[in-house]
């Protein structure tokens, strides 16, 4: 197996400088080697109760800095990072509620869910109560058990069951440390105080057992988190009825692991990156979960000298396509998974702008569908790049500085046409109308429609703007079924003008595609549009063609 280079890095806060329910045991000295790299980067996320609600109004700690989270999800800008396995903390209401150690793409925006676990509970151990019941399988043995003083008091258990469910790492090391690939389900955190609320020790002579009954999915192992170096440590290996001997209190985690090697590439579908996808790997019985970054990159510890399947997993829980990836005994960098033709993503060739018409240079996209909620982050407002989607879902973007969120509205994989110009504006959830001449733009309140039975009539509130199409139904119509009045003396510093209302051979407007056409009670009705058009300015009056392109967003 592969050995690697010291650790250059001690992290100086354990969890009992924030937590007082520290692990200050001393359990076997492990020296972790590993190759370790120090990045800056950024990570958006959210924290997650046992039901899949999201948990808001949290804290999360990471390299002894504290981040207040008031909001559903996060996102964080942050330096001096592991890049192999960095350890996040959540705390709510004083208690912590979470730990979770991912991996890491440098200057990008990395993606993670945290599960929450419960607040710890309370049991007292003495000679008339030797057991504490972690879960309905797993009880805490301390018959036996001597502690690293001579202490005779009652001692205070303070424990918390973490269901299979929760996975608290992919990456550990084994007792001459090399790397290992694990797939985490779930475990348990243990810790004991003396009466006064000291912190006691194990005699390693006379350990804590564990009898592990019941386990989930034939796990093969257990490792602990090492709170001083922030690394998942194999403790041994287990199987179904084995006496587990703890040493130290702290976290752990039941697991599977294989030898891994360090793997970096990008998702790109048509030579674009894939922002957050999901990419759920297997082998045999060991499986993990990879989400790629805002750029499409992605990093996974893999096993070695294997070849592991990739599933490609969009949100609604399906695999939209299988790569078979052969894993060397070293590190790799550049493996390019390619999609294949696929309706299951959306391009996202878009401007966001705020309520003033300036370009969102940090917006977020709120995407939902029947599964759930995602909140996509992203470092400019060309997000020209792909998401995994399902056929159908709802997009609305938010302004990340200021929170403003604006106009919400369903899409499809089955449109044509992009997504164009979008707006994080408040004022606009009911709608919105930006058209654009000669480089200007201008917004206006949502039009009004009308229909006459051939035609439809979409008008500015005020009459000043009014687009007229030959139909009735969503499509692209051609550059002769459509018309259009403008004469708006605000708009830019000149005012514009044409009355061109019917026409026969319409007026210049050679795309319309009208998206949205519901005009029943919470419908939505939305076109773009964009063409060379013959008008005039109003000051000075001054005649051309003049290139005309807009959006028409209106909520019933």
């Amino acid at each position: 197996m592969k050995k690697y280079l010291p650790i250059l890095f001690f992290c100086t806060l354990i969890l009992g400088s924030c937590y007082k329910d520290a692990d200050n045991t001393k359990p076997p000295q492990i020296v972790i080697e590993t190759s370790e790299v120090f990045i800056n980067t950024s990570i958006s996320g959210k924290v997650l109760d046992s039901a899949g609600e999201l948990v808001s109004d949290y804290t999360i700690m990471v390299n002894n800095e504290w981040n207040e989270v008031n909001s559903d999800g996060f996102f964080l800008k942050l330096n001096n990072l592991k890049k192999k396995g960095q350890t996040f903390y959540v705390f709510k209401n004083d208690a912590q509620i979470g730990i979770k150690t991912h991996l890491l793409v440098e200057n990008d925006i990395n993606h993670m869910e945290i599960w929450q676990h419960e607040v710890l509970k309370k049991e007292v151990v003495n000679k008339d109560n030797k057991t504490v019941s972690l879960n309905g399988s797993l009880v805490a043995d301390f018959s036996n058990t001597q502690w690293d003083t001579e202490y005779n008091g009652n001692v205070i258990a303070r424990y918390v069951d973490i269901p299979p469910s929760i996975s608290l790492t992919q990456v550990g090391y084994n007792d001459v440390s090399d790397v290992l690939a694990i797939e985490s389900k779930g475990g348990f955190y243990l810790n004991l105080e003396t009466g006064e609320g000291t912190s006691i020790g194990v005699n390693p002579e006379h350990p804590i057992i564990i009898q592990a009954n019941n386990l989930e999915d034939d796990v093969n192992s257990i490792f602990k988190f090492d709170s001083s170096e922030e690394v998942w440590v194999w403790v041994m290996d287990i199987k179904e009825g084995t006496d587990i001997e703890l040493l130290g209190e702290g976290y752990y985690t039941f697991a599977n692991y294989s030898s891994g090697v360090f793997v970096e590439g990008i998702v790109t579908k048509e030579n674009k990156p894939v922002a957050y996808q999901r990419i759920d790997w297997d082998l045999a019985n060991l499986t993990n979960t990879i989400c790629t970054t805002e750029k499409g990159k992605w990093i996974g510890l893999l096993p070695e000298n294997e070849d592991v399947n990739l599933n490609l997993i969009n949100p609604c829980e399906e695999t939209v396509q299988t790569l078979t990836l052969g894993i060397d005994l070293e590190d790799v960098q550049g493996e390019n998974l390619i999609i294949e033709d696929n309706d299951n993503y959306q391009l996202l060739d878009m401007t966001i702008l705020d309520c003033e018409g300036n370009v969102v240079t940090n917006p977020i996209l709120d995407v939902s569908n029947d599964s759930g909620i995602d909140n996509y982050f992203f470092t400019s407002q060309y997000a020209d790049r792909w998401i995994s989607v399902c056929d159908e879902f709802t997009i609305a973007p938010i302004n990340e500085s200021t929170g403003e969120e604006g106009t919400e509205f369903d899409w499809s994989t089955d449109i044509t046409g992009d997504l164009g110009v979008l707006t994080a504006c408040d004022e606009f959830k009911d709608g919105y109308s930006w058209i654009k001449i000669q480089g200007e733009e201008r917004f206006y309140p949502a039009f009004t429609i009308n229909q006459d039975g051939e035609r439809t009539i979409l008008e500015e509130p005020d009459g000043i703007v009014k687009l007229y199409f030959k139909g009735i139904d969503e499509g692209v119509y051609d550059v002769d079924e459509v018309n259009i009045f403008i004469n708006d003396p605000n708009f830019g510093d000149k005012g514009y003008y044409i009355k061109c209302e019917n026409s026969p051979v319409g007026c210049g407007i050679d795309y319309f595609n009208v998206t949205h056409l519901d005009t029943g009670e919470n419908g939505m009705i939305r076109a773009a549009f964009s063409g060379d058009v013959w008008m005039q300015t109003l000051s000075p009056q001054v005649a051309g063609i003049f290139k005309v392109e807009g959006v028409i967003v209106i909520k019933r």
